[in-house]
């Protein structure tokens, strides 16, 4: 909630008339009443303004502290965890990853310089910090993301890992859905409807769809729907 009040907000303010809490929960990928949950609690303890949020707008006094103090707990557990991963990796199973992953993308180990190696060691060794990490679990979904559209490295996975770990065949549903929706004619309604029945978690899938389909407007047109998204649900 933190990432999403620094990055729409202003000075630590959220107007939730613009950013409605249904839009933020499937950002945060929890349920609205989940959420109303949250921010009661907050409220109650002051993390946020009580008399604004009872305005319909989330202020955090304090956030620009508080994301000081987030940044730093993350940097400390980050250093710890880095730790931890040397018990959990050796350089046998960094170059099966590794192998699998030149292999998938096509390219020559003879042409890896030294700077490749140590980026695509970091890389591994920041997927290994996932409590479901495995070798045999990272090479799957390195070839769910070889199937993706788009270009993607390492960082992608690591960026992903929660979406390719879903079921697959979620995945091609909602695939189906958005060529059958928008593959001939993309209207703003229309990508209202797709975005309100499709889990906010896959919604950049919509927007990558329709940056490629239709280059000229379709990055356009899907940050118009979601206004219109936004601005709808904040009505109810």
């Amino acid at each position: 909630m933190l990432e999403i009040l620094g990055q729409e907000g202003k000075k630590g303010r959220l107007k939730l008339q613009i950013y409605p809490k249904k839009w933020i929960a499937s950002r945060c990928h929890i349920s609205e009443e989940k959420l109303s949950s949250m921010l009661d609690f907050m409220s109650d303890i002051s993390l946020c303004c009580p008399k604004s949020l009872k305005n319909k707008e989330l202020y955090v006094p304090k956030f620009k502290e508080r994301a000081d103090d987030y940044t730093k707990r993350m940097r400390r557990l980050s250093e710890q965890d880095t730790d931890s991963v040397r018990h959990r990796l050796d350089k046998i199973r960094i170059d099966k990853i590794r192998k699998e992953y030149i292999r998938i993308k096509g390219i020559s180990e003879e042409d890896l310089t030294g700077s490749d190696y140590g980026r695509y060691t970091k890389e591994i060794k920041k997927l290994a910090l996932r409590r479901d990490f495995s070798v045999e679990e990272v090479i799957r979904r390195l070839n769910l993301l070889a199937k993706e559209p788009y270009n993607w490295t390492l960082e992608t996975l690591d960026k992903k890992w929660l979406e390719l770990g879903r079921p697959r065949e979620n995945i091609n549903s909602i695939d189906n859905d958005i060529q059958k929706s928008l593959g001939n004619i993309a209207t703003i309604p229309t990508i209202v409807k797709l975005l309100e029945r499709t889990p906010g978690l896959y919604w950049n899938k919509i927007r990558l769809f329709l940056k490629k389909r239709y280059p000229a407007d379709g990055e356009k047109v899907y940050s118009e729907a979601e206004k219109t998204l936004a601005k709808s649900t904040a009505k109810v």
